[in-house]
This record gives structure tokens, sequence and C-alpha cells, in this order.
């Protein structure tokens, strides 16, 4: 299982500059377009660490998703691997853990480093520093992770089944879902549905046990989806 992560590890690496240049640039055009005089230290301080903290992380996860499934098709790197005194469960294992592993460090990184450049450029601007509440950036955070671990729920089984070549169309699948909340019903049904989480939230007193009931929701379909890329990971051939 280590071998298999550090050969993951390995492969990330190598384009880890691009993977940075495309995502600095990526926030940094957002930024600037959501940036405007008008904003107030609370304003800029949610634009400049929300976009940072939840587009990098989504972002770079995303690449290194592609990046580990495209390698398995190049040189004969899944044959090889297959080849080697490992089990199908721990290749499947391994790169499941891999991807958690990635987005828990990516978070973790930029949020701090979300937290640094607001400080810099609100303190800049306004004189004085401002950040996100600790709620608002608590919440950011387990959406991001909750999103990212369902979208690779759903997602992570198709490659396994079918290989990256073939796969690769299907990636915008959980796109297309979001898509539907531009129809006027779903977007009826989306605005009921909220209004029952905010009452249930009001109800509670704290977001607190309905964020942890959401994150355990998405490590519970991830674990579930490691089972079915298992499962078809064992009847597919080469």
């Amino acid at each position: 299982m280590k071998a298999l992560l550090f050969a993951d590890l390995s492969i990330i690496r190598k384009s880890i500059g691009q993977y940075l240049f495309s995502v600095v640039l990526i926030c940094g055009i957002v930024t600037f377009t959501s940036f405007n005089a008008s904003l107030d230290p609370e304003g800029a301080a949610g634009v400049v660490q929300g976009n940072i903290m939840s587009i990098a992380p989504l972002m770079f996860a995303f690449y290194a998703f592609f990046a580990l499934f495209g390698q398995d098709e190049r040189e004969g790197w899944e044959s090889v691997r297959l080849s080697m005194p490992f089990t199908r469960w721990q290749i499947v294992a391994s790169r499941y853990a891999m991807m958690l592993i990635i987005i828990v460090v990516l978070l973790a990184v930029f949020g701090l480093l979300a937290a640094v450049i607001t400080a810099i450029v609100t303190l800049v601007r306004f004189g004085a520093v401002t950040l996100m509440p600790a709620e608002a950036v608590a919440a950011a955070i387990v959406l991001c992770l909750a999103v990212s671990l369902i979208y690779l729920a759903i997602e992570i089984p198709i490659f396994f089944k079918m290989g990256f070549m073939k796969a690769r169309l299907y990636f915008t699948l959980p796109f297309f879902a979001c898509m539907l909340f531009m129809l006027e019903p779903v977007q009826k049904i989306a605005e009921s549905v909220a209004g029952k989480v905010l009452e249930l939230v009001a109800s509670m007193g704290s977001p607190a046990p309905l964020a942890i009931g959401t994150v355990a929701l998405a490590f519970a379909l991830y674990f579930i989806s490691s089972r079915i890329s298992l499962r078809v990971y064992r009847t597919r051939e080469f």
C-alpha cells in the first residue's frame, strides 16, 4: 500500500508546477473580477479568502485525479502494477486514500494561505486586517470537503470500470446534474429544502450537527463508492 501511495505521489509531483500555475491564474482572475471599489472590509475578505480557500483545493484535486488515472494508461503502468504483488483491493484502496489525503492537505494549506493573503490585502487597502468569521470558514471547509468526496464517489468507479480514455467523457456528469437547478421547478424545490434546512439549524441553535452529518454522509458515500470500484475493477479485463 505504501509503495502504491508513493508511486501516486511521484506522479503528482511531476506536474505540480503546472497545477499550481493554473490554480493561481484561475483564483487570481476570479478574485479580480469579483473585487470592486464598493466592497467593505468584510465583503473584500469574503471575496478574496472565500475564492482562494474553495476554488484552489477543488481545482488542484481535480488535476490530481486526472493525472493519476491518466498515468494508469500511459507506458503500460497499469499492467505493470497488476503484475506486482498487489491485490486489486489494495490498488483501489490506495487510490481512494491518496485522493482523500490530497483533499484534506489542500484544504488545510490553501485555507492558511487564503487567510494570509486576505490579511495582507485588507491591511493594504483598509488599514486593518479583516478575515472571514470562523463560522463561515468552517462552513466553507465542510462544504468543499463534502462536495469533493461526493464528486469523487461518483466518478472514481466509472474510471476504474472503463479506464481513463473512455471514462474521461463522463467526468462532467455531476456538473450536468447541477444544471438542473436552472429549471424553475427544481429551483422551487431547492428553495423549499433550503428553508427547511435553515429552520432545522435554527431549532438546533448551531449548524455544527448538520455540518457533521453532511461530512459523515459524504464519507459514507465515499466508502460505498470504494466497494463499487473494487467490484467493477475485479471484473475488468486488460
